[in-house]
């Protein structure tokens, strides 16, 4: 069954304020398609060739803006599949608005993101939907992206490996820690519920991924710090594993200079996140606004320093991409000194951080949400 649909325009805020419960069971993909005609071939046909999860799953393509024949190849290709395929066009472009719209027309328990050029192995959404089964207490689920590389590879790509969504998010399956705190994107497995709950927290992404040839970095790393101030988890398996399809285009050393420029950028909000999955009187101390503001200050101290350490390089050099994170995260915290976004970051957080702690104290009785420490985090849920 084939359906086509218009998306009406959608808020900014998370999609998960239309979501209602828990959804059917099974698995949505979702793929958000811009100008896709000529890449997804591979990506659908690997679809056809996914053992079916235990409830069953649906495809779900948003047409972002695209004015190829990217909702032609979908419906022909589809034609005579037993899977359902809901085609949405969304004109407004842009990766996030893509996965909002996608959101709001899934039915199913679990979201599964696939890019154009991702191609998941056989058994991946079965595999994904038992993972998710297992751990309640799970959001976000992660793979493991394989390059697959359109020419040679450069030789110096392995110093940006995961910039590019791939290679393994762990040593061995099993929850991802603190100090990492996320997976990205590209196949990435999403609870319905979780998102549910982040819209009815009132949380506003802060960054909107790519769009219109920009390179928009961080909204799934957000996404996962946003889930974890509210005490869900975030898990990762190598067992899920996807080819990721590496174009030309994005192998030249001049596409890795702006997209580390990006990840500065994105790193000036993600790096705020930290003081609100954490415990103790110096993270209370850093999630006050005078707090906020005296890190920003040292922030920028740091990234001087750290700058002035650097060397010039050369073409292939890591020091020359550590040099362009820096720059762009000094002049991103630099916009939201000034602008005045970094008030609106703050009180983003602190409304994540009380719905978390009002969640925590109807969970336990006040005895023992003192004595689990839920009031400095909010890992208790």
């Amino acid at each position: 069954m084939i359906t086509l649909e218009r998306n009406a325009a959608g808020e900014g805020a998370v999609a998960g304020r239309r979501l209602g419960g828990e959804g059917e069971g099974g698995i949505s993909v979702i793929i958000c398609a811009h100008n896709s005609a000529a890449r997804l071939g591979p990506t659908l046909a690997a679809l056809k060739g996914q053992s079916t999860p235990r409830e069953g799953w649906e495809l779900v393509v948003v047409d972002n803006a695209s004015t190829d024949a990217t909702a032609h190849v979908c419906s022909e290709s589809w034609v005579g599949e037993k899977v359902p395929l809901s085609i949405v066009r969304e004109d407004r472009p842009g990766q996030a608005r893509a996965r909002q719209a996608g959101i709001r027309n899934a039915r199913r328990k679990y979201l599964c993101f696939v890019d154009d050029d991702n191609h998941l192995c056989p058994g991946y959404l079965a595999r994904a939907e038992e993972i998710m089964d297992r751990h309640p207490d799970v959001a976000v689920l992660g793979g493991c992206g394989v390059a697959a590389f359109d020419g040679e590879k450069p030789s110096w790509l392995w110093n940006g490996w995961q910039s590019h969504a791939v290679g393994p998010q762990g040593r061995s399956e099993g929850y991802v820690g603190d100090e990492r705190g996320y997976v990205y994107g590209a196949g990435a497995v999403i609870r319905r519920s979780a998102l549910r709950e982040l819209g009815h927290a009132g949380f506003v992404s802060e960054l909107t991924g790519r769009s219109a040839g920009a390179l928009g970095s961080g909204d799934d790393i957000e996404l996962c710090f946003a889930l974890r101030v509210l005490g869900w988890r975030i898990y990762q398996s190598p067992e899920l594993r996807f080819g990721h399809y590496m174009p030309a285009s994005r192998l030249t050393w001049e596409y890795c200079l702006r997209l580390f420029s990006a990840y500065g950028e994105a790193n000036a909000v993600l790096d705020l996140y930290a003081p609100w999955t954490a415990a103790g009187p110096r993270a209370a101390a850093k999630r006050t606004l005078p707090g906020l503001l005296w890190h920003e200050v040292m922030e920028l101290r740091r990234i001087k320093r750290r700058l002035d350490s650097l060397a010039e390089g050369e073409m292939g050099d890591f020091d020359v991409l550590s040099r362009m994170e820096a720059a762009g995260k000094r002049d991103a915290i630099l916009r939201n000194l000034f602008s005045g976004r970094l008030l609106s970051i703050h009180r983003n957080l602190r409304r994540l951080f009380r719905h978390a702690r009002n969640a925590a104290r109807q969970q336990y009785p006040m005895e023992e949400f003192v004595k689990t420490g839920a009031v400095e985090g909010v890992a208790c849920k």
